[in-house]
């Protein structure tokens, strides 16, 4: 069994590139939407989902790519396989739109649930942040 990647585009409703820079790069921003609660110490973010004082999951990931209002890379910390995932902010030429490309991997049978998560994140991203 291996991991698949995974390529997501996603329309957004911002003309603002620092504003979607800041809600891929910060803890603040992505805890608006990918998950409960997000702390961040340099380039290490802590994800949790769940009741941190309760029943919860928390992983760590390492930002190992940033290019400012374009691009950041993650990478789990408890995977050594060099599966990452990666938020890119594009520019439409033609349009001038926003759009949000994301790169993610899927164990074999998991590419479905892998997808729904990632709808799932941007619903709330729109719903939170109207983005």
């Amino acid at each position: 069994m291996g991991k698949h990647k995974i390529f997501r585009e996603y329309g957004l409703k911002s003309s603002s590139a620092n504003i979607l820079w800041s809600l891929i790069s910060t803890s603040s921003g992505l805890q608006q939407w990918i998950a409960d609660k997000v702390t961040n110490e340099g380039d290490m973010f802590s994800f949790t989902w769940g009741d941190p004082d309760g029943e919860c999951e928390t992983r760590t990931a390492q930002a190992t790519v940033s290019k400012k209002k374009f691009l950041i890379r993650f990478q789990w910390t408890d995977e050594s396989d060099g599966a990452y995932w990666e938020l890119h902010i594009v520019k439409s030429d033609l349009t001038n739109d926003y759009h949000l490309e994301v790169t993610d991997y899927a164990e074999d049978g998991e590419e479905d649930y892998i997808n729904d998560i990632w709808e799932q994140n941007l619903d709330n991203l729109h719903r939170n942040t109207g983005v």
